[in-house]
């Protein structure tokens, strides 16, 4: 904040917000008077100075307050912290912001299925069914099917932050799905996780296994990836 283009060029100002805010954060809010301010930002003489002959604090926090309004409005306009300085009194309030939450977009490919089995194939569409349902039950996060985005009607300016795709293997006692998160911007792999279940083809395991996808999606999500 003080190297912003509103405070670089204003040393008076500089000065007096960092006392003040060096003085909120140290707990000597004694020393957030009107005289005290006078004696100690200003270098006025302790033997002649008067707050009701020397307006100097009171007019200098008013600048203050409206080059932080400035700020606020212009450069600290994602700022994560507001910092103000109340009508009345020199105590600065300090207030932490937090960002908006940015809310995933992800395009879901469906898993493909590495074998040769009429049985699992099978049970792969279904698992891919499912695990549609199951992911859009997910709150704050948005989803729409990656092989299907070329012809549908989409909000005007969606665009996936996200890619989601895998696979199922399956041996003689195990189905194994693979997940792979792909970070659009960066075309990379931000996240990635195997799930392992008994080997049962039916609507059950189908409701297992896209469940579980999902806790560990939603876990590494909420993780802030």
């Amino acid at each position: 904040m003080l190297s912003s283009s509103g405070f670089s060029h204003a040393p008076r100002a500089r000065s007096l917000l960092a006392y003040m805010v060096e003085r909120y954060q140290s707990g000597a809010v004694r020393d957030l008077q009107e005289y005290a301010i006078g004696l100690s930002v200003f270098r006025r003489d302790v033997a002649t100075y008067s707050t009701v002959d020397d307006p100097v604090v009171r007019v200098q926090v008013g600048r203050l307050r409206r080059k932080l309004d400035e700020y606020y409005a212009t450069e600290g306009r994602s700022s994560g912290i507001h910092i103000s300085i109340p009508a009345r009194g020199y105590v600065p309030e300090v207030v932490l912001q937090h960002s908006p939450r940015v809310v995933p977009r992800i395009a879901v490919d469906r898993l493909s299925y590495l074998g040769e089995e009429a049985e699992v194939a099978s049970f792969n569409r279904g698992l891919n069914e499912e695990l549609t349902y199951q992911l859009h039950q997910m709150p704050d996060m948005a989803f729409v099917l990656g092989q299907e985005t070329a012809g549908a009607e989409l909000p005007e300016g969606w665009r996936a932050t996200h890619k989601l795709s895998g696979s199922l293997r399956a041996d003689s006692g195990t189905l194994r799905v693979t997940l792979r998160l792909l970070d659009v911007q960066r075309n990379s792999v931000a996240w990635s996780s195997q799930t392992d279940v008994d080997r049962a083809l039916s609507i059950e395991q189908q409701t297992r296994l896209s469940q579980a996808c999902c806790v560990a999606l939603r876990k590494y999500l909420q993780q802030g990836g």
